[in-house]
């Protein structure tokens, strides 16, 4: 059985851009680029067409609390922006938010998939 401190380092290995299995290779090339392969143990990322859908609603919740919500609060709450600069800043970012952190969110999303399913890092097969 895999430990609870074992999940958590793989979701923590993800979110600094490190490979899932080994902890070692760097998973992002660019801001837009995702590797097939792990360099360092050819851990193949992709599990077929539709994996990383998951990432699109991990995307949508990073922009939407970490971006839209602080907005809304500094407008409403402390009324330190004003209406127009608020729907501004929120549809900037609601735009190139997204853009931005596609590919990060697909590190989050390969995180949570093998925190949950740990087991199958060691049953995915590494490309040749």
């Amino acid at each position: 059985m895999i430990q609870i401190s074992d999940r958590f380092r793989i979701l923590f290995r993800c979110q600094r851009n490190r490979c899932p299995r080994c902890g070692e290779g760097r998973l992002m090339t660019g801001l837009f680029k995702l590797v097939d392969a792990c360099p360092n143990c050819h851990f193949k990322l992709d599990r077929g067409e539709g994996f990383f859908l998951g990432a699109l609603p991990i995307n949508y919740f990073v922009i939407v609390v970490y971006w839209m919500l602080p907005i809304m609060a500094l407008w409403i709450f402390a009324k330190v922006l004003s209406y127009q600069v608020a729907l501004t800043l929120i549809g900037i970012g609601m735009v190139l938010g997204p853009i931005f952190l596609y590919t990060y969110s697909k590190l989050l999303w390969l995180g949570t998939y093998y925190f949950w399913l740990a087991h199958e890092l060691e049953e995915t097969p590494s490309e040749a």
